[in-house]
Parts: C-alpha cells; sequence; structure tokens
C-alpha cells in the first residue's frame, strides 16, 4: 500500500510543522472536576466527541485507549493526532469529567501530550518521537508506556523503528489535569525492534490490590501477526517501583520471580492478540480486549480469565478487519476496551476501534478527519 498515511509515517510529512510549534493550553475550569455521568448509549457517548472544532481543537487521532482518575474522570489517550490548527502532534490527551471532554495541556513544546524523548544517543541523528501503547494509574501517579520511535523509511508502510520502551510517569491530584514528572525506565527500554526477537513490556496493564499487573508482548522484526503474551507484576505499595525494573517480577507459569528469562506464555499466536490490549478486573476475574489474530487481524476479542494469566475463554465482539469491506481504503487496527468506565445505561460497554487511510496525504487528517477519528461502539 504505497503512500499510505499512517500512525507510523504520517509524521515525515508533518514533522517540520510540528517542531517548535506550540498548542494553547486548555483554559482550567473552576469548577470541581468529578466523575462524568455515563450516557444511556453509545449513540449518546459518541455525541460527546462532536462538534465542528472537535475537543479543544483536537480533531483525530488513532489508539485512544482510556485510564480512570484518583477522582473518577477519565483519561483518553491517543497517538498520531490532528489538532487545530493545521497541527500535527504524537499524541494528545482527553480528560472526561463532569465538565466534559477537554484537551490536558501538553508535556511537549510541539503540542504533544507525551514529552519529546531524552539522552538520544549520539549515532542516532534522527528525530525521535514517543508513541503511547498503554496506561495504569496507581494512586495518584499516571504511568504512560510509550514507544520510542524514528521514522527510517516514510514511504514503507512499515517504515519506522522502535528504540525500546520507557514510561512516562505523571502526578494526578485529583480535580487536577495530570502534570509531568519524569520519564523512567522499564525492563524494555533500550530494545530496538530490529534487534533479537524480545518482549516489549507495557502492552496493557492493570492495578489490583498490592500489585500492578503488566502484559508483554513478543516483538519479532517485520512480524504483525499474532502476537504471544506475557505477564509480569510490580509491588504498588513501593513509590516509584513501576519505573524501578528490578522491582519487577515475572511469570513462569506457577509463580512471579526476578528472572525474566523463566518468564512463560499466558497467550499464545494461536489465540491471537494485537501488540497492544486493555486489561481489566472488577475485583472477580479479569477480561483483555484486542485486535484479534494480530494487528491485521479481522475481528475484535475479548478474552476472560478467573486468573490475570489465564486460562482464557475467548470470544468475538466484532467484525473490525484490517482492511475495511465498507471502504477498502479504510485500516483498522488498535482496539481497546473502556471497561474501566461503568456500563452505559442500556447496558453494554464502551470499546474503540482506531481506523487509517490506505493513499492518503497528511492534510487529509484535517480535510477528512473521520477518515482517521477512532470509532466507539457498544458491546
Amino acid at each position: 500500500m504505497p503512500n499510505e498515511l499512517t500512525r507510523r509515517e504520517v509524521i515525515a510529512g508533518t514533522l517540520a510543522v510540528a517542531i517548535g510549534a506550540a498548542l494553547p493550553i486548555p483554559k482550567r475550569s473552576t469548577a470541581v472536576v468529578s466523575a462524568p455521568t455515563v450516557p444511556a448509549n453509545i449513540a449518546a457517548f459518541r455525541n460527546l466527541w462532536t462538534g465542528a472544532n472537535g475537543v479543544d481543537g483536537f480533531l483525530a487521532g488513532d489508539m485512544g485507549f482510556s485510564v480512570k482518575g484518583p477522582d473518577g474522570s477519565f483519561l483518553f489517550i491517543f497517538g498520531d493526532s490532528a489538532q487545530q490548527p493545521n497541527l500535527f502532534t504524537h499524541s494528545t490527551g482527553i480528560r472526561w469529567s463532569n465538565n466534559g471532554l477537554h484537551r490536558v495541556p501538553p508535556s511537549n513544546l510541539d503540542g504533544s501530550f507525551l514529552p519529546a524523548p531524552q539522552g538520544l544517543d549520539s549515532a542516532n541523528t534522527k528525530p525521535q518521537v514517543y508513541w503511547p501503547i498503554s496506561a495504569v494509574v496507581v494512586g495518584m501517579r499516571l504511568y504512560v508506556f510509550a514507544d520510542r520511535v524514528t521514522y527510517e523509511n516514510p514511504g514503507d508502510l512499515f517504515g519506522f523503528k522502535t528504540w525500546g520502551r520507557d514510561v512516562v510517569v505523571y502526578n494526578w491530584i485529583p480535580g487536577s489535569n495530570p502534570s509531568l514528572d519524569h520519564v523512567g525506565t522499564t525492563p524494555s527500554s533500550n530494545r530496538p525492534s530490529d534487534a533479537t526477537p524480545q518482549i516489549m513490556w507495557g502492552a496493557g496493564g492493570y492495578q489490583l490490590g498490592n500489585y500492578t499487573y503488566i502484559y508483554g508482548s513478543y516483538n519479532e522484526p517485520d512480524w504483525y501477526g499474532s502476537n504471544r503474551m506475557y505477564l509480569a507484576r510490580v509491588p504498588t505499595n513501593q513509590p516509584g517501583s513501576i519505573d524501578t525494573p528490578s522491582s519487577w517480577t515475572f511469570w513462569n507459569g506457577t509463580s512471579f520471580i526476578p528472572d525474566e528469562s523463566a518468564v512463560a506464555i499466558v497467550i499464545d499466536e494461536h489465540l491471537g492478540a494485537a501488540n497492544n490490549l486493555s486489561a481489566f478486573t472488577g475485583g472477580v476475574g479479569w477480561t483483555l480486549v484486542s485486535k484479534g489474530d494480530g494487528n491485521l487481524g479481522n475481528n475484535v476479542r475479548k478474552w476472560t480469565s478467573p486468573n490475570p494469566w489465564g486460562p482464557w475463554t475467548l470470544t468475538d465482539l466484532f467484525a473490525a478487519p484490517y482492511q475495511s469491506p465498507v471502504d477498502p481504503a479504510g485500516i483498522q487496527y488498535g482496539a481497546f476496551g473502556h471497561y474501566e468506565i461503568r456500563p452505559l445505561g442500556d447496558g453494554k460497554r464502551i470499546v474503540s476501534v482506531s481506523h487509517n487511510h490506505s493513499g492518503g496525504t497528511s492534510n487529509d487528517m484535517f480535510t477528512h478527519p473521520e477518515w482517521y477519528k477512532v470509532s466507539f461502539e457498544g458491546v
């Protein structure tokens, strides 16, 4: 698919516009921020995102996973995004509270929610950006797992390279927006995508009791089919444990141990998973949502189990072929379940899918944002 505009390459034509251009910081409401009222159905939830100016100038973006904040509000984190006026950014944060949907002030001078990577290798002269992959909230801290990415070959559909996965740490005081604290490391930091196949931790995660459980996908160069998933956990009663790799332990099939090399598969490629997912537990059983059969699969799926390591019961939620049969130029990927949001009034849960458009140009994100908007479904 030559000249395809995807989150992996769209920045190639717009990086010069984005660098150094800062978005205005949204005005902070003086009203008390708390949990929003969940709409009656998915149509009402979709209506929250409509408007000629988008949400505080946010028009469209991919990914769009969500977490629940310490005050009951929710944060949606998007990847490559179109912002008015005609600005492309690598990430966007949209907060949903009783005050409605509002864009979170950026941490990066280019207008992105995530900051710019620091400490680059002197041998790498190409610009690096952060792509958000998943996030967890522990107490009053937000941890966003993010890939360091360079665009190696803009003319190639997969012409990008990841240099490892870090964790961006924010303080989140109830009633306020998340504020950047620092960027930390994970066991997957400094693991380039063209190296020996290895696990990329932070595919998804959830905090339960004394631990935060974090999934990792097996990264293989040039492989976009089904992924094997692994599981780690870190103690939540130790400050800074998530961004301290020595605090991590890994599921070996019977227990959690410090030796990553002994980690066991919790979802194999025959059960089908993409390289990112959303994880949730209400205290009774675990639910994972992802694109089935990998990023290029045809369905959004749900995995359920009494335990975070399985065994899993697999359910297809709805069809979402990578190449859309309704719009052959349309591409569907990056599925997430928003199960931390309580069910809609009709009892259904919110699930989302990312979209892109084959053969597009960077300007299309602004002239046809509907091609790039995340779609929300009720299941």
